[in-house]
């Protein structure tokens, strides 16, 4: 079964989880890193920190066939999700720092460039949710967003 983790700060990148789950039928782990939240006043050295952490747990707890990443740290992803309003903008400054990370937007194209890199599986798509902190806060936003979904601790 493919197996795709998406990871984002909070809750940016939900829009992915639907056509990752319609693309390659398979399992989808969302990661909220709850913890380190909000990461807009992070010096760049401690916001690497918490990506890289957080992307080497998700890896390591779960081996998936792919990470797509909406708040990023360079080294350890297969794809990287920009808004539309940021993609024109950075996309070529992106790919040449970062030449072997594919840039997509928008959700569709994620999950049909995923599905690419990771297959199509068989059976239904399911997903599992985690944060690292505050798993009830997160499954209560869940749940204002029309999307309940149990909610564990990473």
């Amino acid at each position: 079964m493919a197996r795709v983790a998406v990871f984002d700060s909070g809750l940016g990148s939900l829009s992915l989880v639907g056509p990752l789950m319609r693309a390659t039928r398979g399992e989808v782990i969302y990661l909220a890193d709850r913890r380190s939240y909000p990461y807009g006043a992070m010096s760049a050295a401690r916001l690497g920190e918490a990506v890289r952490r957080s992307i080497v747990a998700l890896r390591a707890r779960f081996s998936p066939d792919a990470v797509v990443v909406g708040a990023f740290e360079r080294r350890s992803i297969d794809a990287a999700t920009l808004s539309s309003t940021h993609l024109s903008l950075l996309l070529p400054l992106l790919r040449r720092t970062m030449p072997h990370v594919t840039f997509v937007d928008p959700a569709a194209s994620v999950a049909a460039r995923v599905a690419r890199i990771v297959g199509v599986a068989r059976g239904p798509a399911t997903l599992s949710v985690y944060t690292t902190a505050a798993p009830a806060r997160l499954a209560a936003d869940l749940a204002r967003l029309g999307m309940p979904h149990a909610v564990s601790a990473l």
